[in-house]
């Protein structure tokens, strides 16, 4: 170990100026086992700043975000994921006025779109003469919307148990519409800084004694909990919770009882239903950590019936409730070996998150639209499920005798697949030979397509034939 809580072993050191021991670069670090695993933010010690232009660059206004929080994952191949949420709501300028104009729905929209997102869906070291820094791939949500982002992230202050990156984000306000200015005299660029800290997490052990000389990482058992995007699953419907609860906190009761776009469901009826599956998942956890049979489908109906006597404030209530004690549970299971039968799926804990996620968008998102008929899926959980958005293919589709084949383009993130209608139907990945596409549409248009929540009322702008959602529309009904 270096003197300055370097992290590489002696034969591995990067020598600085007179000899002594310099800060390793970044492939050298996503080299050693030492970084490998999961890293949550120090929010004490993670700050977010943003500065915009206006009268013609005469003036700067300087702001401040935050807090921060999330998660980031270090494979042992070095692949690196993170997921980074900052608090919109607590923005300042050290101007009320301006500040309350800021969390309106002219930018930030705080009310319904609490957090500003950034995921990071790839990292490598840099390939440039700045060996200390990361080349970030990903994308921003504000204000529900969603923007590719890239940057740079420099690393600093190397320790045993933590890691300090800066990076320099150039937003581009048009994409997010927040383009509001006097009289239009406002850059149409914000740069924004963030300095984020990451330490392990206080209940994981580190991954080596510092005094360890390099090994091949062992791999756990069980794969699930330990693969590089496990973490993003959690956070992912960690957010989608927080999100739905900061939409549902301010509804009255008549708001409650509104229709929502699930058939026959209100709003408080939705949120029933997220949390009567919730207990139910309890009753497959149960089973399964006491090594029982799974319970049946007549366990289901006497849950249902308790919550559909509730009322619609409880329902709401009591729904969220139960969806983060639910959250809570899939987090506890973190490192451990789980196998859950669920409705003849074999599951796992990354599995178990992902069905979880899957279902808690979709019914979101029936909430969302209610209330802004030009709510979208979270980028965050697009990114996520639309890479396996062929699991829920083959039980959603009714393909009534049809036999077809389109090949699909998505956007926000960039996809290629190929949709077969049979006897059954398949989605299957064609990043290898992408050809023309006969649809281009965004992924979370894909996901709602599938889900059957893409109305022509809720379509966004696609290429290709508007005959061929018409024929989709009808292979998926929705659930």
């Amino acid at each position: 170990m270096t003197e300055n809580g370097g992290v590489l072993t002696e034969g591995s050191v990067t020598k600085g100026d007179a000899g002594h021991p310099a800060q390793p670069t970044v492939a050298e670090m996503l080299a050693d086992p030492w970084s490998s695993g999961r890293w949550v933010i120090d929010t004490e010690g993670s700050r977010a700043e943003f500065a915009v232009r206006h009268l013609w660059g005469a003036a700067t206004v300087h702001g401040s975000l935050g807090p921060l929080s999330g998660e980031a994952s270090v494979g042992a191949d070095g692949t690196i994921t993170a997921a980074l949420s900052i608090d919109a709501a607590s923005l300042s300028t050290n101007n009320k006025v301006r500040d309350a104009h800021l969390r309106s729905a002219d930018f930030f929209d705080v009310k319904h779109h609490p957090a500003v997102i950034v995921t990071v869906t790839a990292a490598k070291p840099a390939s440039s003469a700045d060996l200390a820094a990361l080349d970030c791939r990903g994308v921003i949500e504000a204000g529900g919307r969603v923007q590719p982002v890239g940057f740079l992230a420099k690393v600093s202050d190397v320790r045993q148990d933590s890691v300090v990156l800066q990076a320099e984000l150039l937003v581009d306000r048009t994409g997010f519409a927040m383009t509001w200015g006097p009289i239009g005299i406002v850059s149409a660029t914000a740069r924004s800084t963030v300095v984020v800290r990451f330490i392990r997490p206080p209940d994981e052990p580190l991954a080596r004694p510092a005094t360890a000389t390099r090994q091949p990482q062992q791999q756990p058992e069980h794969a699930g909990t330990s693969e590089p995007g496990f973490p993003r699953w959690i956070l992912a419907l960690r957010h989608s919770h927080d999100a739905l609860t900061a939409l549902i906190e301010s509804l009255d009761r008549s708001q409650l009882e509104q229709q929502s776009y699930a058939p026959e469901w209100s709003i408080a009826q939705v949120l029933s239903h997220l949390g009567s599956q919730a207990e139910i998942f309890d009753l497959f956890l149960d089973a399964a950590l006491a090594g029982r049979e799974p319970p049946g489908r007549e366990a289901f109906g006497p849950i249902w019936d308790v919550w559909n006597a509730k009322s619609p404030r409880a329902q709401a209530a009591e729904g969220l409730a139960a969806d983060a004690a639910m959250l809570e549970r899939i987090e506890t299971f973190d490192g451990e070996q789980l196998r859950l039968p669920l409705l003849g799926m074999d599951l796992d804990v990354i599995g178990l998150a992902r069905k979880r996620l899957f279902e808690h968008t979709q019914h979101s998102w029936d909430i969302a639209v209610t209330l802004n008929p030009a709510a979208t899926l979270a980028a965050e959980a697009t990114g996520l499920l639309v890479d396996r958005l062929g699991e829920l293919v083959g039980r959603a589709a009714k393909p009534g005798g049809l036999r077809r084949r389109w090949r699909l383009r998505t956007t926000d993130p960039e996809r290629w697949f190929v949709l077969e209608i049979d006897a059954s139907a398949t989605l299957a990945s064609s990043e290898a030979d992408a050809g023309p596409a006969d649809i281009v549409l965004p992924a979370e248009a894909l996901i709602r397509l599938v889900c059957g929540q893409l109305d022509p009322e809720h379509t966004p702008a696609i290429v290709g034939s508007t005959a061929y959602l018409d024929e989709l529309r009808v292979i998926f009904p929705g659930f």
